[in-house]
Protein backbone atom coordinates (compact mmCIF):
# COMPACT_ATOMS: atom_id res chain seq x y z
CA UNK A 1 0.00 0.00 0.00
CA UNK A 2 1.33 3.44 -0.97
CA UNK A 3 0.97 6.41 1.35
CA UNK A 4 0.87 9.80 -0.28
CA UNK A 5 -1.45 12.64 -1.06
CA UNK A 6 -4.20 13.48 -3.53
CA UNK A 7 -5.32 16.87 -4.83
CA UNK A 8 -7.33 18.47 -7.63
CA UNK A 9 -6.00 20.97 -10.13
CA UNK A 10 -7.58 22.93 -12.98
CA UNK A 11 -5.50 24.37 -15.81
CA UNK A 12 -7.01 26.82 -18.30
CA UNK A 13 -5.65 28.25 -21.52
CA UNK A 14 -5.60 27.82 -25.26
CA UNK A 15 -4.31 25.53 -27.97
CA UNK A 16 -3.78 25.78 -31.69
CA UNK A 17 -3.41 23.10 -34.32
CA UNK A 18 -0.17 23.18 -36.29
CA UNK A 19 -2.25 23.03 -39.47
CA UNK A 20 -4.05 26.24 -38.40
CA UNK A 21 -1.65 28.24 -36.18
CA UNK A 22 -3.59 31.51 -36.34
CA UNK A 23 -6.66 30.14 -34.59
CA UNK A 24 -6.41 29.90 -30.80
CA UNK A 25 -9.08 27.72 -29.19
CA UNK A 26 -10.01 27.43 -25.52
CA UNK A 27 -8.76 24.49 -23.47
CA UNK A 28 -9.25 23.37 -19.88
CA UNK A 29 -7.79 20.37 -18.04
CA UNK A 30 -9.46 19.33 -14.77
CA UNK A 31 -7.72 16.52 -12.93
CA UNK A 32 -7.18 14.68 -9.71
CA UNK A 33 -3.57 13.82 -9.02
CA UNK A 34 -2.34 11.13 -6.66
CA UNK A 35 1.30 11.14 -5.67
CA UNK A 36 2.91 8.66 -3.25
CA UNK A 37 5.43 10.17 -0.84
CA UNK A 38 8.11 7.53 -1.40
CA UNK A 39 8.05 8.21 -5.11
CA UNK A 40 8.29 11.94 -4.66
CA UNK A 41 11.69 11.42 -3.06
CA UNK A 42 12.78 9.07 -5.87
CA UNK A 43 11.65 11.36 -8.71
CA UNK A 44 9.09 8.80 -9.78
CA UNK A 45 5.57 9.16 -11.10
CA UNK A 46 2.16 9.69 -9.61
CA UNK A 47 -1.10 9.11 -11.41
CA UNK A 48 -3.72 11.50 -12.74
CA UNK A 49 -7.28 11.20 -13.99
CA UNK A 50 -9.60 13.87 -15.20
CA UNK A 51 -11.31 15.61 -18.07
CA UNK A 52 -9.98 17.62 -21.01
CA UNK A 53 -12.16 20.25 -22.64
CA UNK A 54 -10.55 21.47 -25.86
CA UNK A 55 -12.89 23.08 -28.36
CA UNK A 56 -12.76 21.13 -31.63
CA UNK A 57 -10.41 18.44 -30.31
CA UNK A 58 -11.87 16.85 -27.19
CA UNK A 59 -15.26 17.72 -25.74
CA UNK A 60 -15.12 16.47 -22.15
CA UNK A 61 -12.66 13.67 -22.94
CA UNK A 62 -11.60 11.43 -20.06
CA UNK A 63 -7.84 11.60 -19.49
CA UNK A 64 -5.52 9.25 -17.68
CA UNK A 65 -1.81 9.40 -17.24
CA UNK A 66 1.12 10.30 -15.05
CA UNK A 67 2.26 13.31 -13.05
CA UNK A 68 5.85 13.93 -12.04
CA UNK A 69 7.00 16.49 -9.50
CA UNK A 70 10.78 16.58 -9.73
CA UNK A 71 12.05 18.94 -7.05
CA UNK A 72 15.69 18.23 -7.91
CA UNK A 73 15.47 19.26 -11.58
CA UNK A 74 12.78 21.90 -11.05
CA UNK A 75 10.14 20.31 -13.28
CA UNK A 76 6.50 19.33 -13.19
CA UNK A 77 5.51 16.96 -16.00
CA UNK A 78 2.01 15.97 -17.12
CA UNK A 79 1.78 13.02 -19.53
CA UNK A 80 -1.69 11.78 -20.40
CA UNK A 81 -3.80 10.00 -23.00
CA UNK A 82 -7.33 10.74 -24.18
CA UNK A 83 -9.74 9.88 -26.97
CA UNK A 84 -10.31 12.82 -29.31
CA UNK A 85 -13.60 13.73 -30.97
CA UNK A 86 -12.60 11.75 -34.08
CA UNK A 87 -12.33 8.57 -31.97
CA UNK A 88 -8.55 8.34 -32.18
CA UNK A 89 -6.27 8.28 -29.16
CA UNK A 90 -4.06 11.31 -28.53
CA UNK A 91 -1.25 12.01 -26.08
CA UNK A 92 -0.72 15.28 -24.24
CA UNK A 93 2.71 16.05 -22.79
CA UNK A 94 3.09 19.27 -20.82
CA UNK A 95 5.83 20.66 -18.60
CA UNK A 96 6.43 23.45 -16.15
CA UNK A 97 9.97 24.35 -15.21
CA UNK A 98 10.37 26.43 -12.10
CA UNK A 99 13.19 28.63 -10.95
CA UNK A 100 13.77 29.43 -7.32
CA UNK A 101 14.50 33.07 -8.19
CA UNK A 102 11.04 33.49 -9.82
CA UNK A 103 8.91 30.64 -8.44
CA UNK A 104 5.48 32.20 -8.89
CA UNK A 105 6.00 33.44 -12.43
CA UNK A 106 7.60 30.20 -13.63
CA UNK A 107 5.03 27.85 -12.04
CA UNK A 108 2.03 29.49 -13.70
CA UNK A 109 2.51 28.25 -17.28
CA UNK A 110 2.29 24.67 -18.53
CA UNK A 111 3.60 24.38 -22.08
CA UNK A 112 2.47 21.27 -23.88
CA UNK A 113 1.93 19.44 -27.11
CA UNK A 114 -0.73 17.08 -28.40
CA UNK A 115 0.49 14.09 -30.38
CA UNK A 116 -1.46 11.94 -32.85
CA UNK A 117 0.63 8.78 -32.92
CA UNK A 118 4.14 10.11 -33.66
CA UNK A 119 3.00 13.38 -35.22
CA UNK A 120 2.70 16.64 -33.33
CA UNK A 121 -0.81 17.94 -33.90
CA UNK A 122 -1.21 20.93 -31.59
CA UNK A 123 0.57 23.23 -29.16
CA UNK A 124 -0.99 24.09 -25.83
CA UNK A 125 -0.46 26.82 -23.25
CA UNK A 126 -2.29 26.27 -19.97
CA UNK A 127 -2.11 28.47 -16.90
CA UNK A 128 -2.73 27.91 -13.24
CA UNK A 129 -2.71 31.17 -11.30
CA UNK A 130 -0.28 30.26 -8.53
CA UNK A 131 -1.82 32.36 -5.77
CA UNK A 132 -5.49 31.43 -6.43
CA UNK A 133 -4.58 27.98 -7.71
CA UNK A 134 -2.49 27.15 -4.65
CA UNK A 135 -5.36 27.98 -2.29
CA UNK A 136 -7.75 25.85 -4.37
CA UNK A 137 -5.22 23.01 -4.45
CA UNK A 138 -4.67 23.15 -0.69
CA UNK A 139 -8.44 22.98 -0.09
CA UNK A 140 -8.56 19.68 -2.05
CA UNK A 141 -5.40 18.18 -0.53
CA UNK A 142 -5.94 14.94 1.35
CA UNK A 143 -3.99 11.91 2.49
CA UNK A 144 -4.01 8.97 0.11
CA UNK A 145 -3.68 5.27 0.90
CA UNK A 146 -3.72 3.40 -2.38
CA UNK A 147 -2.70 0.10 -3.91
CA UNK A 148 -3.12 1.23 -7.54
CA UNK A 149 -0.45 3.92 -7.84
CA UNK A 150 2.22 3.30 -10.47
Amino acid sequence: MAVGFRFRQTLRGTYHRLADPGVERPAMLEMEIELPLRRLVRRDLGSLRGTLHADGLAASAQVEGTFQLDLFDGKIVYDLHFEAEDGRERRFHGETEFELRHPIRTLEDVVGRVWDEGNEEARVLLTVPVVDGTWRLLRTLQASFSTHLP
